[in-house]
């Protein structure tokens, strides 16, 4: 199966956006709630409550910004693979197209050699095996001297 490389960097922005959306949703809570004026022992741990939450979400955020830069770089890496893919599929199916050139042009001068060597005498053995049938007679068989004749070899 091959990977999408636009499909994993959409999930990567993805992946900011929400961070994006929770740092602000978090800096605005964390904002009103230091803004509440509870002056007592339970407002006090609420604070310290409220700022270890705090702290969480910072470092949830910056995993999802490594979780997301980690995926751009695995998206790189599927396009420089599938671009390593493409050259080698380009230089076989140059290379076997060459190839086969090679091998049309060697059998043209080859057909081509044999037909300056002999001539017409290639088409004349042609047509005389073309009428020669499959089944020849039996040795001594007065069939002979008819297949002799059929073939253009006199009486």
């Amino acid at each position: 199966m091959v990977a999408d490389a636009e499909r994993i960097r959409a999930v990567a922005r993805l992946l900011r956006a929400h961070a994006a959306e929770v740092d602000g949703e978090g800096a605005a809570l964390l904002g009103r709630a230091q803004q509440v004026g509870w002056r007592s022992s339970s407002g006090e741990a609420f604070r310290v409550e409220l700022e270890r939450w705090s702290d969480d979400v910072t470092r949830t955020l910056a995993d999802l910004e490594e979780a997301a830069t980690a995926m751009e770089r695995h998206a790189d890496e599927v396009e420089r693979v599938q671009a390593l893919v493409r050259a080698a599929e380009d230089w076989v199916r140059r290379s076997v197209d060459d190839a086969r050139d090679v091998a049309d042009d060697a059998l043209d001068a080859v057909v081509g050699a044999v037909t300056d060597v002999v001539g017409d005498g290639l088409d004349r053995a042609r047509r005389l095996l073309d009428r020669v049938p499959e089944v020849l007679p039996p040795a001594g068989d007065p069939g002979w001297l008819d297949l002799r004749s059929r073939l253009g070899g006199g009486s």
